[in-house]
């Protein structure tokens, strides 16, 4: 017997199959966007430096400093660029040894030495792995945006502030991580490598100043004598055939003295860009070479030939940061400064013709509307703070917001599980 199946039964339960293959659809799209991974970041204020870029030397009056007796192997006994005062004393010299090998592979020791000091030294609390984690994100995208801008840069004073944020968050979170074995390590290998030195002597300061543990034999020809009376013609010649001028000091050589604070910074630099600059004015100039340093300098000298496309310009301070004693330099002269949030390319996205992106607050995607005053390579920097007109709802990326800069399917009120 044949049964009759009702047409309208039938069409519900086409319907309820339709209704569940939606529904399983659904839960299998949505399960998958709750389980992809969501790259964030805290976003916050930054400054773009424009300017012009040039490369050049250091000018400074310097005394080198010798052993009396002996010129073996070297014990520094102050930092390079310390200040000291008359009878401090700057080294211990042994009687063997290899004197250029040891001071170098001391200097490298007692830098990390340095580091890992700097976190057990100061060994912070659990409360504070926030800020930890704070402090290294902003280590990380500092170097990140440097590398981003394409130009020849030194990051070591990012590279050893994320170095001892993430040494003092393992040092709370990795039972395994042991930094005081790896501190007794150095400390063994810089004692053995003095340990046969013999007999030493002690070499003191005669005169209060900065000592310098390295010498590079351009200690006569970059002077600040010279920087104060060469022409435009003998600069360029000098840094023409620098090596012309270089000068081999007698091994005995521990480093050198600078009685002066005051040093110079001098460039070639295109003549139709020196016009802009007078003597007298003040700058920022941001050097990149053995590290990441901004000092304020005075244009001190502007040489210009009418008839010559190369132009010197010499730029005069007192300031000395540690660590700054490199004495070939590039720098950028800072003209002009942009100041905004700093905003990842992969951050970006579009709504029509209008940049916008994405943040997270709480477990709610949103969305946020952007005013770019910026572009850099990989990144851009968007107005802090946007004044609407009346009428206009629309709410823009503000500083302290979680800016999402990974994740696929993002849209406005996406909540994520």
């Amino acid at each position: 017997m044949k049964i009759k199946v009702p047409k309208t039964l039938l069409k519900n339960i086409g319907i309820a199959v339709v209704c569940l293959c939606v529904l399983s659809y659904s839960v299998f799209h949505v399960s998958s966007l709750f389980s992809e991974e969501i790259g964030t970041i805290v976003v916050g204020p930054t400054t773009e430096k424009e300017g012009v870029s040039i490369s050049g030397y250091i000018f400074r009056d310097a005394t080198p400093i010798y052993a009396k007796k002996y010129n073996g192997a070297i014990e520094y006994l102050v930092k390079n660029g310390e200040k000291v005062a008359v009878s401090d004393e700057l080294a211990v010299v042994y009687e063997e040894g290899d004197n250029s090998r040891s001071a170098s592979l001391v200097s490298v020791i007692d830098e990390n030495l340095e580091l890992l000091r700097t976190t057990t030294d100061k060994k912070p609390s659990v409360s504070q792995i926030t800020n930890l984690r704070a402090s290294a994100s902003s280590a990380y995208y500092s170097i990140m945006k440097q590398l981003a801008s394409g130009t020849d840069i030194a990051i070591s004073a990012d590279e050893k502030k994320l170095l001892v944020a993430l040494n003092s968050i393992a040092t709370l979170t990795d039972e395994d991580f042991d930094i005081k074995k790896t501190l007794g390590e150095l400390t063994s290998l810089r004692e053995s490598i003095l340990a046969a030195g013999g007999e030493s002597e002690n070499v003191r300061a005669e005169k209060s100043g900065y000592f310098y543990t390295g010498v590079d034999g351009f200690e006569g020809a970059f002077s600040g004598e010279a920087a104060k009376n060469l022409d435009r013609e003998g600069f360029l010649e000098l840094f023409d055939s620098q090596e012309n001028y270089r000068k081999s000091y007698d091994p005995s050589c521990v480093g050198k003295m600078s009685y002066d604070s005051k040093w110079y910074f001098a460039a070639e630099m295109k003549a139709d860009e020196a016009e802009r600059f007078c003597e007298g004015e003040g700058y920022s100039v941001e050097f990149t070479s053995g590290g990441h340093f901004e000092i304020e300098m005075t244009v001190a000298r502007v040489l210009l030939d009418a008839d010559e496309s190369r132009a010197v310009i010499v730029f005069e301070s007192n300031v000395l940061p540690e660590g700054f004693n490199f004495r070939m330099q590039t720098a950028k002269i800072i003209t002009d400064t942009v100041r905004g949030i700093y905003v990842p390319r992969s951050a970006m996205h579009r709504k029509g013709v209008q940049k916008v992106v994405y943040i997270l607050k709480g477990s709610v995607v949103q969305l946020r509307y952007v005013d770019v005053i910026y572009e850099g390579a990989d990144y851009y920097l968007v107005r802090e703070e946007v004044e609407t007109e009346k009428g206009d709802d629309r709410v823009f990326l503000s500083s302290n917001e979680l800016l999402i800069v990974r994740g696929e399917g993002l849209f406005d009120g996406r909540i994520l599980g």
